[in-house]
């Protein structure tokens, strides 16, 4: 019983061991790739900056696009008024008899 004993102290220093070790390398490695690539949080705030742009790039389209429709819309209209103004007053109705 008591090599069994001495044996899991070994097996769990060892497993400290190991792990604290691979703490440090994944440390180093996440370090390393921030270094590299930049921080992912700072590029998910990035990313979420350029979204929002788009939207209102794409917003200012659509109302963009709208005012113009709606002014030709009303160019249009206005001008088929005058039109028919015009034909009335040369052509008056008359009533049958």
């Amino acid at each position: 019983m008591c090599k069994l004993n001495y044996m899991s102290q070994e097996i769990a220093q060892a497993l400290g061991l190991m792990s604290s070790d691979m703490r440090v390398k994944l440390g180093s490695y996440y370090t390393s790739l921030q270094h590299r690539y930049g921080d992912p949080r700072v590029y998910a705030m990035q990313e979420e900056a350029m979204r929002v742009e788009q939207a209102a790039i794409g917003h200012h389209s659509v109302v963009t696009r709208a005012d113009a429709l709606r002014s030709a819309y009303d160019h249009n209209r206005s001008a088929t008024r005058v039109a028919h103004d015009l034909r009335m007053k040369r052509h008056p109705a008359t009533r049958p008899e």
